[in-house]
């Protein structure tokens, strides 16, 4: 239950920072479908799918593959159209749904990109040169040289708004030995515009304040109810925050 969780805050972050660069320019929107894996020491831990269309709507969600695929994910969908983002829990047929400000939907409508991907990069990443990944060029970055190897690797396509296809990282030890081992890497990329059944909400899902959502969510999978388990007063508090966030940005509904 705690990675489901965990598992929403990282979808949150990761769409953040999709959307987040500060840009130098503006350029359209290159529609993709990727697909991704993330490893751990080797193993096979986690499939994401991210698509994004033409316009700007955008949905990430984890999907079969690797060792913590529970089948109970949620989906985090972005319309900058209709200035919301909501996090669909389709195990128990919920929705939440967070609004944006104006500012904030425009600047999803189109990709941010600069010279190299470098405001992606950040300035103390060092350029390795282009590599084509997936027939798509990409600006390759290394960061933090330890014993005369890079910890961070990754990976920026500059046709998808400085995208991160891939990146890799290695804890490297005082004597140059190596670590534990972290890498994401592309199963597929199919640029074009995505099918339209991945950003389907049904009409009969239930809106709800995401403390509700992840608590019925828990029930859900585990069979007993929230707050039988001592674990589970742990997760009050960022539930409050959720809700926070939640209740603060009704108050941008178109």
């Amino acid at each position: 239950m705690r990675r489901m969780i965990q598992l929403l805050f990282v979808l949150g972050s990761a769409v953040a920072a999709f959307i987040a660069a500060q840009p130098s320019h503006d350029v359209p929107i290159q529609p993709f479908v990727h697909v991704k894996r993330e490893l751990s020491m080797g193993k096979d831990e986690l499939h994401k799918l991210i698509a994004v269309r033409s316009d700007g709507t955008r949905v990430e969600r984890v999907v079969p593959g690797g060792n913590r695929f529970s089948g109970h994910e949620v989906r985090v969908l972005i319309l900058p159209a209709e200035r919301k983002q909501v996090v669909i829990s389709d195990s128990i047929r919920a929705v939440s749904t967070f609004y944006l400000s104006p500012s904030a939907a425009d600047a999803r409508k189109r990709f941010h990109a600069s010279e190299q991907c470098r405001e992606k990069a950040g300035d103390q990443a060092e350029f390795l040169g282009e590599v084509t990944l997936h027939d798509v060029l990409t600006f390759h970055y290394g960061r933090d040289k330890k014993a005369g190897v890079f910890q961070h690797e990754e990976w920026y396509a500059p046709a998808l708004g400085c995208y991160q296809l891939a990146s890799t990282y290695r804890e490297i030890g005082g004597k140059g030995e190596a670590g534990r081992f972290f890498e994401t890497s592309t199963v597929s990329l199919k640029l074009g515009e995505p099918d339209a059944s991945l950003f389907a909400v049904p009409l009969e899902y239930r809106e709800m304040p995401p403390s509700q959502s992840e608590r019925e969510l828990i029930e859900f999978t585990r069979g007993t109810p929230f707050g039988s388990r001592p674990a589970d007063a742990n997760l009050n508090r960022r539930f409050d925050r959720m809700d926070k966030h939640y209740q603060e940005s009704q108050a941008l509904k178109p």
